[in-house]
């Protein structure tokens, strides 16, 4: 969504730095490259696939020449590195080899290796080249189903779009379709990352809608469409935030359990510690690699122990009753050892094999 965000700020102020108001292209100008620092600290180098549309529209409109005249191209990129350059720099600076990873790794081998095992936060994913035009489709909805249907039945009642719209309308299309005509050929690929296109299609929608005589039964499709896309958001948040959903990806919840029921014991994290564990208890998250690691520590004294549920069946039955289960978070288990726990119940003896 930031990326989203910061794309959405660069086309809309490349076009208004060039087709809006005289006085405001100033700060048109000023917003684009502020989206620029923005994808590019959200998602790295990615954010620069904004330049192929602008790029794209500019030759074909004839423009090329006022572009590079009207906008302060070299005082935006200043402007760009003064804001991201530090940041990376830092992150570099305080955990050697991120710019590798976030860069070369994130940004190219997972655009094109769909078996690149580098990801140390999520897992990749090998899908048919092209899935993502299904997922730009599947991203829109209702409207890649609702908008279809409303043009087929008044095919013929649309009005002839503005002449002097036509350029605008090609610069959304353009904007729309970058995202799906970079990531066509990389089967390494998410729904998310058609986010940025979904600004475009909501003003071309817009637009070919407002160009319908007024009439009650497209007037009634676009409300069910929209009475649909606020239900399923509602029911999506209420589902995360009422239901208790955890993402397995994330310690958070986990390391925020254990800080409100600890008095100084350790947190221990059995076979692996995984890295949004680190993050979030400062680096203080211990590992025992194997049973008689775990064995070891605990015999030292109290510790809070996180279990995976793929790993339950390594721990010893001797060593299981000592655990006490504090909290389930998804397939991972917060467990006390040495005494009684608050709100602490005994773990059951691992099932084997």
């Amino acid at each position: 969504m930031a990326l989203a965000i910061g794309l959405m700020a660069v086309m809309r102020g490349y076009w208004l730095a060039l087709h809006g108001p005289r006085q405001h292209r100033g700060r048109e100008q000023a917003l684009m490259f502020a989206g620029f620092a923005v994808g590019l600290l959200a998602k790295g180098p990615v954010a620069l696939m904004a330049i192929a549309p602008i790029a794209a529209h500019a030759w074909r409109s004839g423009e090329l020449a006022r572009t590079f005249r009207k906008i302060r191209w070299l005082t935006g990129i200043l402007e760009v590195l003064v804001c991201v350059l530090p940041w990376y720099l830092a992150a570099e600076s305080r955990t050697p080899g991120f710019l590798q990873y976030f860069v070369v790794g994130e940004r190219w081998k997972r655009f094109v290796d769909s078996g690149w095992r580098g990801d140390l936060y999520g897992h990749a994913h090998a899908f048919p080249r092209g899935t993502i035009w299904a997922f730009a489709v599947l991203a829109f909805l209702p409207w890649s189903i609702v908008l279809p249907a409303i043009a087929w039945k008044r095919r013929r009642a649309a009005t002839a779009a503005p002449s002097d719209d036509r350029e605008l309308r090609v610069y959304l299309w353009l904007w729309a379709l970058v995202p799906c005509v970079v990531f066509t050929l990389s089967r390494n690929v998410l729904w998310t990352y058609v986010l940025s296109a979904m600004p475009a299609l909501a003003m071309l929608a817009a637009k070919f809608l407002n160009r319908l005589p007024a009439e009650s039964a497209p007037e009634r499709t676009v409300a069910a469409g929209v009475g649909l896309t606020a239900a399923a958001t509602i029911a999506v948040v209420a589902a995360f935030n009422l239901g208790g959903w955890d993402d397995h990806r994330s310690m958070k919840a986990l390391v925020a359990e254990y800080r409100a029921d600890s008095s100084g014991e350790p947190l221990v994290f059995f076979r692996q510690v995984p890295y949004s564990a680190s993050f979030y208890s400062a680096g203080a998250a211990e590992l025992a690699a194997e049973a008689a690691d775990l064995e070891t520590r605990l015999a030292i004294g109290p510790a809070f122990v996180v279990l995976r549920s793929r790993h339950r069946s390594r721990v010893p039955d001797m060593l299981a009753e000592r655990l006490r289960l504090v909290r389930n978070m998804d397939e991972y288990a917060l467990l006390y050892a040495g005494g009684e726990a608050p709100q602490a119940s005994r773990l059951a003896a691992p099932q084997r094999e």
